[in-house]
């Protein structure tokens, strides 16, 4: 690991490998942290848990297919995609074999690669593709190359990409995101002070560059460090640990977590105890897989290749 690197690399127990490695601080206003996961028996539908945090996703094993909650429709994700940040929980699957290289980002970081602000990919995973390829051609994983390797060489690009002042018009608005991580009550109108604008302005700079209000990112941030606590993995664990979670009671605590996750803490928990899976990905089997309609439509369409179109399965 290079020096540089801020001390923040785990491994789950297998057989579900992951890899998470902070960014050197030169990057981190605009790229927190490099994950990999690697699966070789991954197979099976999954339910896939809300996140606020957009990424850089290069799915390297099988096809990658999502399907949201309240949807019949299975889509084949891009090789190479931008995923916005998820508001609420939908299915996943693949095959067998999970191999991830993923790049977190902050909304300066998009802004700075002329990428599409959260508010536009919210619940969808864009094609790299159809940005040029110049940025592709840079970052996207060679045949075989290592995560270490591969990580050093973004790091590399990045650093010409992404350089200069990460101070911005906007960054009072970015810095706001870390208060609602662990402030209480309603602290809208503050937040926006700090800033200097008005709460609405505030309100909708705020849900433009994060894909989702401030509010519902505060909900989304307490559900996530509950989530945390109810796990053993070190990679997992909250970082904030010290500050309490903003819940009122745990009967509130329990509502939110219901309302943004599907179930319960204790039945999540119960789940994650039965699968060993890692956090976010809850094992479904009541939800047919995209095989089984692959197979129904097989004679009427000819499927292209996963990654430049998006394959849907009806």
């Amino acid at each position: 690991m290079n020096e540089t690197d801020i001390v923040a690399k785990f491994v789950s127990p297998q057989p579900s490998s992951i890899v998470r490695v902070a960014s050197p601080i030169h990057l981190h206003a605009f790229v927190p942290f490099f994950v990999e996961r690697r699966d070789e028996n991954a197979g099976g539908v999954v339910r896939l848990l809300p996140e606020v945090r957009s990424s850089i996703q290069f799915m390297l094993g099988d096809e990658y297919w999502q399907r949201e909650r309240d949807e019949n429709v299975w889509r084949c994700m891009a090789r190479a995609g931008l995923w916005g940040p998820r508001s609420q929980w939908a299915y996943g699957y693949v095959e067998r074999k999970l191999q991830v290289y993923a790049i977190a980002l902050t909304p300066l970081a998009i802004e700075r690669l002329n990428l599409p602000q959260a508010i536009e990919t919210v619940n969808r995973v864009v094609d790299l593709s159809h940005f040029g390829a110049s940025l592709l051609d840079a970052i996207a994983p060679h045949r075989d190359e290592k995560f270490d390797l591969w990580r050093e060489r973004v790091i590399n690009v990045f650093a010409e990409k992404l350089r200069g002042d990460a101070r911005c018009d906007s960054a009072l608005i970015d810095a706001t995101a870390a208060d609602l991580h662990t402030c209480d009550g309603h602290p809208i109108a503050r937040l926006a002070n700090l800033c200097g604008l008005s709460t609405r302005h505030y309100r909708r700079a705020f849900t433009a560059r994060f894909g989702m209000s401030p509010k519902r990112y505060q909900r989304h941030c307490r559900v996530d460090r509950l989530l945390r606590h109810l796990h053993a993995n070190a990679w997992e664990l909250d970082e904030l640990a010290a500050y309490p979670i903003a819940f009122a009671d745990q009967a509130h605590a329990a509502r939110e977590f219901r309302e943004l996750i599907g179930m319960t803490p204790t039945e999540y928990r119960r789940t994650q105890m039965r699968s060993n899976l890692p956090m976010r990905s809850i094992p479904v089997g009541d939800v047919a897989p995209p095989e089984a309609q692959l197979t129904a439509i097989a004679n009427l369409q000819q499927p292209g290749p996963c990654g430049a179109t998006t394959r849907q399965v009806p």
